[in-house]
């Protein structure tokens, strides 16, 4: 835990985190990314889990275009138990790096063969959220160039994508049966300049033309809720 997190926790303050932040500043939130940048408060590799938060730490998640490049295969920590040496008469506190000096080894990082990355991805998600906390979504839209054209894209993010998160239903034909749910606040979609005015005038016609046509919408926004 950085010291702005333990201040922000000892101050009473919500715990909120900008996900994959890259050069981005969020105001109220702490910026997580795989690189130590200028912004960065935390480097976190998101796509191993578990995360380091504890259960029902923090209040609020936001991600812009992260999720679409959540790997198929996800990773683990295998926590691996070690005796240490007593150093001048205590024991050290070490990390990952400082326990090869005692000839110890790092925790384990074994793949996830058996869940898509994308469900291990948002039940961390879920796991970490306050009850009622909220993860807020920014990416391309999955009938888009923007979506398409990025050989690091590993899915097209849609209007429906986001319901096998919230999906119980014993009848439903693809309930996976994840054992966490979020609940959709927020679905939008931002038209390309040359739809917009049918977006405004005749919103039927433009959802006809997301639903068949290539680049009606550029990106999506939208928010979830974590259901404990």
């Amino acid at each position: 835990m950085t010291q702005q997190q333990q201040a922000s926790i000892e101050e009473g303050l919500a715990l909120k985190l900008n996900l994959g932040a890259g050069k981005v500043k969020k105001e109220g939130y702490l910026s997580v990314d795989s690189r130590q940048l200028d912004q960065t408060d935390l480097v976190c590799d998101l796509f191993v889990v578990p995360w380091p938060w504890a259960d029902n730490s923090i209040d609020a998640l936001y991600a812009s275009h992260l999720v679409e490049h959540i790997p198929h295969i996800l990773r683990r920590k295998i926590p691996v138990k070690h005796t240490y040496p007593r150093v001048s008469g205590f024991y050290p506190s070490l990390n990952n790096h400082d326990c090869t000096l005692f000839g110890c080894e790092p925790p384990k990082i074994e793949p996830i063969w058996d869940e898509n990355g994308f469900f291990v991805f948002f039940r961390e998600a879920w796991r970490v959220l306050k009850p009622g906390g909220t993860f807020e979504l920014i990416g391309p839209y999955g009938r888009s160039t923007g979506a398409d054209q990025d050989p690091t894209h590993t899915r097209a993010i849609t209007e429906i994508t986001f319901s096998y998160l919230w999906q119980h239903d014993d009848n439903e034909n693809f309930d996976y049966q994840l054992g966490y749910r979020f609940n959709c606040e927020l679905f939008n979609l931002t038209p390309h300049a040359d739809w917009a005015q049918v977006a405004e005038e005749n919103p039927e016609q433009f959802q006809h033309a997301v639903r068949h046509f290539w680049n009606v919408v550029h990106s999506f926004h939208s928010v979830l809720r974590a259901v404990k």
